[in-house]
């Protein structure tokens, strides 16, 4: 019996060891929007990522309205071009309550990422698109 015992506590030591090691994602009373005009996540609690990839093409300007939310947590934002992941084109680390206008003109590939961690709010990304004009 006692090796049993025994075995069954190295087995969940184990496992907790595994689990602690592994990326964990969780949102606890969560409500997203992902639409093409609007990327939104408000919860109680969120550890994790979400992001979002997409081209601007010559021409183009798009205007990135964000509104954070934070009551608890780390949330941490990052905009990113052309894959250049060590000079991130906007990054807001450690976010706390606020808004605020990003203007894109550069003709790209851009990812916005959102990670976080044990964060309690929300964040809202409303897009706006428009054309510049020719000469």
């Amino acid at each position: 019996m006692k090796k049993i015992i025994m075995a069954l506590s190295v087995l969940l030591v184990f496992s907790l060891t595994l689990s602690a090691c592994s990326s964990m994602e969780f949102l606890v009373n969560a409500e997203e929007v992902n639409t093409s005009e609007i990327m939104s996540l408000s919860y109680s609690k969120f550890t994790g990522q979400r992001g979002r990839d997409f081209n601007l093409t010559e021409g183009h300007i798009l205007y990135i309205d964000v509104t954070v939310t934070s009551n608890s947590g780390i949330l941490d934002i990052y905009i990113i071009k052309d894959e250049d992941y060590d000079n991130c084109f906007y990054e807001n680390i450690d976010a706390q309550t606020f808004t605020d206008t990003i203007k894109l003109t550069e003709a790209g590939s851009y990812y916005i990422c959102v990670y976080g961690e044990d964060h309690s709010g929300g964040y809202v990304f409303e897009f706006r698109l428009e054309e510049t004009e020719i000469i």
